[in-house]
């Protein structure tokens, strides 16, 4: 009997490099569309084969999803947001030879009656190399090695629509450096919110300590994350702070808390 073991890997919008793998995608691990209900658009994805020996492709379309456990790869058509059946694609398996270089081509047709705001899922490339069989260990054996590379395909329907944003739990943890303030937030709305987020901080009279910039993060419709602060020296006693996420300077988002400090 001849086994097979599978070596797996997933490489996610630069998560992982991409020199780890045999097949790559030379044209970007998102694709971003802008459409109007029942427009349709042509793309292509662009593959590069590193391997000094042919490498088996093959692409299928996955939902991707966000949330404070992690991401996650569902099958297809998994969520009303989804654009995975607004999408067909050529070839769904082939052969590329070594160092050779490839493409998938994709149509993206929008379904007339949709709602705005945003829509995606991910075309999955795996490249799939068969090792040679190692007759001197066991000749029944052949290592089989995978990686699988995710691209989003992302559209826009043109038409009205609602940007909202929950701020969710939130808590003080204690880290290598001091305190973090760590809050976790949810995508309530139709589009992806490309978020500038930032802090100001006030003593218990209102006095203000600084405005202290937090960074930038996307956020899928639906999708959750944490953010993680680490909290300038500051000693015991009340605070009030002010966070605020604003949405390409559109849409405004923000939260007041307060902050008990114990003595460490």
């Amino acid at each position: 009997m001849v086994r097979r073991i599978l070596l797996c890997a997933v490489i996610w919008l630069g998560l992982a490099s991409m020199g780890s793998a045999s097949v790559s995608v030379t044209n970007g691990l998102e694709q971003r569309f802008a459409l109007s209900p029942a427009e349709r658009v042509e793309g292509h994805i662009l593959l590069k084969n590193h391997a000094d020996q042919p490498m088996r492709v093959m692409a299928y379309v996955r939902d991707y999803r966000v949330d404070l456990a992690g991401q996650h790869f569902p099958e297809a058509n998994s969520h009303e947001r989804s654009n995975a059946t607004w999408i067909e694609f050529t070839p769904r398996e082939h052969v590329l030879p070594a160092q050779a270089q490839g493409r998938i081509d994709f149509v993206l047709q929008a379904p007339e009656n949709r709602e705005a705001g945003t829509y995606w899922s991910v075309l999955m490339v795996e490249g799939i190399s068969e090792g040679e069989q190692d007759s001197a260990r066991d000749p029944g054996v052949y290592v089989e090695n995978r990686f699988r590379t995710a691209v989003r395909l992302q559209t826009h329907l043109h038409g009205p629509y609602e940007p909202g944003l929950k701020f969710l739990q939130r808590k003080l943890l204690n880290g290598p450096q001091g305190r973090i303030f760590r809050l976790d937030m949810e995508n309530a709305g139709d589009i992806e919110l490309r978020l500038h987020l930032w802090a100001e901080l006030f003593t218990a009279n209102g006095r203000s300590l600084g405005r202290f910039e937090l960074g930038q993060v996307g956020l899928l419709p639906m999708a959750q994350r944490s953010i993680d602060w680490d909290l300038p020296e500051l000693g015991a006693g009340s605070y009030e702070l002010l966070l605020v996420a604003d949405h390409l300077q559109e849409h405004i988002f923000a939260a007041q808390y307060q902050l008990h400090l114990r003595p460490p």
